[in-house]
């Protein structure tokens, strides 16, 4: 095949540009539907069209100059860029990352209507941050500054845009100092645990509040736990592979599997109500997975509020975990592999709640 020789092919019933360039085949696909006789006009123009810049070598490296207008990735909007962002990385996410995206994509478009991913300078950016700042945290503005950096990153590689005008918002935000997890006292906890017990409506939880509480599970992975995940008869070893959020089933955090230990108490309760493998270990009452935000809003702060605690997100059951965990002498790093957590990840986040630290030993004393 000659240089520069750029053909007009049929695939799957559309018309696509075909030619080879460094040894490797390349496509582009044209939007026109094969039967359409004017459309192969223009796609033979095209495809001249192409030809000549590679004879000439004045390739377009994004092939913007040869896509019809209507698919020019130059003139995506704000919005449109940032789901073709979630498209490219979709299958690589987790459910909870994928409606993060989804979400600011709707904000940018919410904001920016069809302005164009191009046109988006620092100002418009610092707008946007500000719009941010009235619906979210500073600490979630500054994860969603980050992720429009990166999105916009990726746009300069596919020629929708020239610059990131994210980077300068992004470095001048401020985030607060963050207050320290305050986990449930040992009182608490017992209070919390028999309040669900004893309770007419809510008892159904009982089992599920004792299990974060002890386990130190995120609240995903407990609602994503299937008896099939218990690897021995004893129900004192989980291996887990799954999470549930908002109904979406999904990969633990990070994509890393792990094996975390029951403590004997549990692993007696599960014992004693084991059931089917593919069912939920805590289903909701009405069946199917439970709705953590439900939880939260309907059962968890009517019950804390009802025996006078402070409330707290249900979050602060995995701090209460850990944090009685390393009080009662455990092995950090022993800790760390059951969260699912570096050592370095446990000790900043988790070890700052621990109320009792002992002396370093004297390992320089007399001997007897």
């Amino acid at each position: 095949m000659k240089k520069g020789l750029v053909k007009v092919q049929a695939n799957n019933g559309w018309l696509r540009l075909y030619w080879r360039r460094s040894g490797k085949s390349h496509y582009l696909s044209l939007g026109i539907p094969e039967g359409d006789r004017l459309g192969l006009v223009i796609a033979e123009k095209q495809a001249a069209l192409l030809s000549a810049d590679l004879l000439s070598d004045n390739l377009d490296p994004t092939l913007n100059k040869y896509r019809l207008s209507d698919r020019r990735t130059d003139c995506v909007s704000a919005g449109e860029l940032m789901r073709q962002y979630l498209k490219h990385h979709g299958p690589a996410l987790e459910n909870s990352t994928k409606n993060k995206y989804r979400i600011i994509s709707d904000q940018l478009t919410q904001v920016f209507g069809e302005m164009r991913a191009d046109e988006v300078e620092e100002r418009q950016a610092e707008r946007f941050r500000q719009f941010m700042l009235t619906r979210q945290k500073p600490i979630t503005v500054r994860d969603r500054l980050c992720i429009l950096s990166a999105c916009w990153a990726w746009g300069k590689t596919i020629g929708a845009v020239k610059q990131d005008p994210w980077a300068a918002v992004r470095a001048r935000h401020q985030v607060p100092p963050q207050q320290r997890p305050k986990p449930f006292t040992l009182d608490e906890a017992r209070r919390i645990i028999q309040a669900f017990q004893q309770h007419s409506q809510f008892r159904l939880y009982a089992d599920y509040v004792e299990f974060m509480l002890l386990c130190g599970f995120r609240p995903a992975e407990a609602i994503g736990l299937r008896w099939r995940h218990l690897t021995d008869e004893a129900c004192s070893v989980v291996c887990v592979t799954e999470t549930i959020v908002r109904g979406k089933p999904g990969p633990p955090k990070r994509g890393k599997q792990r094996i975390a230990p029951i403590p004997p108490r549990i692993a007696q309760k599960l014992r004693d109500r084991q059931g089917d493998p593919d069912d939920l270990v805590f289903p909701a009452p009405e069946g199917g997975a439970m709705n953590d935000n439900n939880f939260c809003k309907r059962v968890w702060r009517p019950v804390l509020d009802a025996i006078g605690v402070s409330y707290r997100k249900p979050y602060a059951m995995r701090y209460t975990a850990a944090s009685h965990w390393l009080e009662a002498g455990e092995n950090p790093v022993n800790v760390a592999e059951a969260l699912g957590h570096d050592v370095r990840t446990l000790l900043k986040y988790y070890a700052a709640s621990v109320r009792y630290t002992p002396p370093p030993p004297d390992f320089l004393r007399p001997l007897d």
